[in-house]
C-alpha cells in the first residue's frame, strides 16, 4: 500500500478573474496558466457577472478589480463574502489609494495588490491568499495606518474633513491626479474609461 500522502491528489485552486479590461484578464490568465496547483475556471467583465459566476462555480479565489461597470468590485466582494464566505477575494487594481484598500478590507477582501506589481509578487500574493494570509500593498497599508493613527490622536480639526474619501480627494489634487470618487460614484464613470493598454510597463 502507498503512503497516505501519496494516496491523495494535490488540490487545485480554482480561480475566477473579474476585470472589465480584456487585456488585464488575458494577462492574469496567462500568468496563472503555467502554475502548478492553480486553474482559471472563468472570467467576468463586471461585478454582477462575477457574483453570478461565483454562485454557479464556487471558486476558491476571485481576483477582483475595484472599478467596473454595472456593479463595482467592492460591492461584488461584499456580496460574495456574505453569500459564499469560503470564497476568498483578492483585489488586483490600478488604484494606488489607501481609501480603496480600506473599503476593500471592510468588504471582506483578503488581499489588495496593484496591477503594476511584478508577476512574481502577484503570484506570491495569490498563493498567500489561498493559504489564508492577507497580502496587502505595503506602502498603501502604511499610509492608511498613518492616517488612522492621526485621526485617533485627534490631529484632525472638527469639520475640517469629510472623512477618508474627502482627504484622499485633496491628496489626489496635490499630486496632480484626479480627486478620488467614492465606490458608489465610481461605478458609472468606470464604464467610460478606455481599454487598458498596458503602457505602465507592468506584467499586465
Amino acid at each position: 500500500m502507498g503512503s497516505r500522502e501519496g494516496s491523495a491528489l494535490p488540490k487545485v485552486a480554482r480561480i475566477l478573474i473579474a476585470d472589465d479590461h480584456a487585456l488585464v484578464r488575458e494577462g492574469l490568465r496567462t500568468m496563472l496558466s503555467g502554475e502548478d496547483g492553480l486553474e482559471v475556471i472563468a472570467e467576468a467583465q463586471d461585478g454582477q457577472q462575477a457574483l453570478a459566476l461565483c454562485r454557479e462555480l464556487k471558486p476558491d479565489l476571485v481576483l477582483m478589480d475595484v472599478r467596473m461597470p454595472v456593479m463595482d468590485g467592492l460591492e461584488a466582494t461584499r456580496r460574495i463574502k456574505q453569500e459564499m464566505p469560503q470564497t476568498s477575494v483578492m483585489m488586483v487594481t490600478m488604484h494606488e489609494n489607501p481609501d480603496y484598500l480600506f473599503e476593500a478590507v471592510k468588504a471582506g477582501a483578503a488581499g489588495y495588490v496593484l496591477k503594476d506589481a511584478s508577476g512574481e509578487r502577484l503570484l506570491g500574493a495569490v498563493r498567500r491568499t489561498l493559504e489564508g494570509e492577507s497580502p496587502l500593498d505595503q506602502e498603501l497599508a502604511m499610509r492608511l495606518l498613518a492616517r488612522l493613527a492621526r485621526e485617533s490622536s485627534g490631529e484632525k480639526t472638527e469639520g475640517g474633513s469629510g472623512g477618508l474619501f474627502s482627504e484622499a480627494s485633496e491628496e489626489g489634487s496635490r499630486e496632480g491626479g484626479e480627486p478620488l470618487e467614492s465606490p458608489s460614484e465610481a461605478v458609472g464613470s468606470e464604464a467610460t474609461e478606455p481599454e487598458a493598454s498596458g503602457s505602465n510597463g507592468s506584467l499586465l
